[in-house]
């Protein structure tokens, strides 16, 4: 079963409420509850960390989402698996079930390649930068890269492989410069974060591969299980990697919807704070501004101009209820939980094996429902 409340981080620190699961723990009373999870989120994983997170609202989900340094996580996912367990005691349920697979080998330690950032770039931002040069590295190299901490990038060196003396490229914000400052031994026991965002990047590429559209660590097939001229409704998986002090690697696979409109916006449906999804290549944010046929939009974490027709509107069970269609979405969930280890497994299937410093991460296809 999916977890009632789960954090991961992509340039931002994100608490996601699944509201499903809580209307299976409280079918009578999951309204009222859902709004009293969500002050007691805000209180405990965000506001006593002084952040004031922002609130999204779909028909399956409430996430809460604050941009904040990764060295925070830690805490913030202790809060929140202590509030599940308040709820859970409260309400008198016991253990509930992730679903799990497990890599067939382990990761062993290696050697990384350090580039520390030479160009100033705002704290608030620095995140999201480090994220756009490593996959900028990745393009143009072929070799793997993610954030290392708060101000560098790192990546697998070999020997007999030369690395450049700086990186330069150029994100969001500019012209940015690295310097190379030497090696480090990666561990899975002291780069627990690293090494979980090389392997949700070389996730994210093989969901790619195979046709489906990829948001952070959500990915949705490209097609409309719903017949409707006004929506689409996409069936879809978000996922979350732990690494394990041994060098395992456990994949967490969880069903998603992906519920938006059919048709762009326009000038006269967009407007500031509109949650929406960009057609190119499937990331969703939020509008900031809109100037005629244009908008300014966080999209993946960056912010930039975007063609109103490039984006399209994701819907919440407000939206849904007032074209009639909130009960044919939350059945189309249903079927996809009902039938949740077929879609589980196909996902597994999807992704086979990874290669993370030149070694191959093979994942039983054979889920492992586990006490969480």
């Amino acid at each position: 079963m999916p977890r009632l409340i789960s954090v991961d981080y992509d340039r931002e620190i994100r608490v996601t409420i699944n509201l499903l699961e809580l209307e299976r723990l409280a079918p009578r009373r999951s309204a009222e509850i859902a709004d009293q999870l969500v002050e007691a989120v805000k209180r405990e994983c965000f506001k006593n960390l002084g952040l004031t997170p922002s609130v999204d609202r779909s028909l399956l989900y409430i996430s809460l989402s604050a941009p904040s340094p990764p060295t925070r996580l830690g805490y913030v996912e202790r809060a929140a698996e202590a509030v599940e367990r308040t709820l859970r005691s409260k309400l008198m349920h016991g253990t509930h079930y992730a679903t799990l697979f497990s890599s067939k080998n382990k990761l062993e330690p290696f050697n990384a390649a350090i580039y520390t950032l030479e160009t100033a770039v705002p704290e608030s931002v620095r995140f999201n930068v480090l994220w756009e040069l490593a996959r900028i590295v990745r393009k143009a190299s072929g070799l793997e890269a993610a954030p290392l901490g708060r101000n560098a990038i790192a990546m697998p060196s070999y020997e007999g492989v030369k690395m450049p003396k700086t990186l330069k490229a150029e994100t969001s914000v500019g012209l940015v410069e690295t310097v190379y400052a030497g090696n480090v031994k990666i561990t899975p026991r002291k780069h627990t974060r690293f090494l979980k965002n090389l392997v949700h990047e070389a996730v994210r590429e093989k969901a790619r591969l195979a046709g489906l559209q990829v948001d952070r660590e959500t990915a949705f097939y490209d097609y409309s299980v719903l017949e409707s001229g006004e929506v689409a409704v996409r069936r879809g998986y978000h996922f979350a990697a732990q690494i394990m002090p041994d060098g395992y690697v456990l994949l967490s696979v969880t069903p998603r919807l992906s519920v938006e409109a059919v048709k762009p916006l326009t000038p006269e449906t967009a407007a500031p704070g509109l949650t929406v999804r960009r057609l190119s290549d499937g990331l969703s944010g939020k509008i900031i501004s809109v100037s005629g046929s244009l908008c300014r939009a966080r999209i993946g974490g960056v912010t930039e101009e975007v063609e109103l027709g490039e984006l399209v509107p994701i819907f919440t069970m407000k939206e849904l209820a007032r074209l009639g269609l909130a009960r044919k979405v939350i059945a189309e969930s249903r079927k996809m939980h009902a039938r949740w280890n077929f879609y589980a497994r196909k996902f597994v299937e999807t992704v086979g094996s990874i290669e993370i410093a030149s070694q191959k991460i093979e994942f039983s296809p054979d889920p492992a429902p586990l006490g969480v």
